[in-house]
């Protein structure tokens, strides 16, 4: 089980902002342990440690290492959650949604590549593929909201087809081979020692792939030599 640790607002005691701040110190160590040595890689008491805290005083604050991570997951499924929602908000063409929607998740992913990471390897462990196998650390509402996200993906892409943009390809397959061009251009990124911008990377993701849908002039889609 795991639980919002928010920000405190101006009504809490002292004594509630101490215990708080105390929270937040943990949860920002565990974070960069999680992310340079992984879960199973990564101990209570190197958390503790890492904290300033005594060996044994994260219990007073957190049940257990895995609800420590679940916690760090639930803020970086409400931060992108944040990015998808934003989506609904801006008044642009379809198109226009989906470029600004993979800049903004690339950016996002850039600004907290490490952590990630962490969060790509467990949602491939929650695969029904091998979840029997070793199990999810991740809830599975969690999962359920990153396939919710590949279908606003999808819908977008959906929306660009009845505007006579995309060519009429199967957007849900559409959508999640784009998570996947997005997902291998993020480690790609991490393995060359992540110089330069994935910001600037997505633009070249985005024109790779929106000019594979995109209809040509007089109707048919771009299709290779001799197709």
């Amino acid at each position: 089980m795991s639980r919002q640790v928010e920000s405190p607002p101006g009504n809490m005691s002292r004594r509630e902002r101490k215990r708080l701040a105390k929270e937040e110190l943990l949860l920002a160590a565990a974070r960069e342990l999680f992310a340079n040595k992984g879960y199973d890689g990564t101990t209570i008491d190197e958390i503790a440690e890492r904290a300033d805290f005594g060996k044994g005083s994260v219990y007073n604050y957190f049940r257990s290492k895995e609800e420590i991570f679940r916690t760090l997951i639930e803020r970086a499924v409400a931060e992108v959650s944040t990015l998808f929602d934003r989506i609904e908000e801006e008044p642009l063409d379809a198109e226009a949604r989906l470029r600004f929607l993979v800049i903004e998740l690339m950016t996002y992913y850039e600004q907290n590549f490490d952590f990630a990471r962490l969060l790509a390897t467990e949602i491939q462990l929650a695969s029904p593929a091998i979840f029997e196998a070793v199990g999810t650390r991740i809830a599975p509402e969690h999962i359920e909201l990153y396939h919710q996200h590949t279908g606003v993906i999808a819908e977008l892409i959906e929306q660009a087809q009845q505007e006579g943009v995309f060519s009429e390809i199967d957007a849900s397959e559409a959508a999640a081979i784009l998570r996947s061009i997005i997902s291998a251009e993020i480690m790609s990124w991490g393995r060359e020692g992540c110089v330069g911008s994935l910001a600037q990377r997505s633009e070249t993701v985005l024109n790779v792939f929106l000019n594979g849908l995109k209809i040509r002039t007089g109707g048919s889609s771009i299709a290779p030599d001799g197709c």
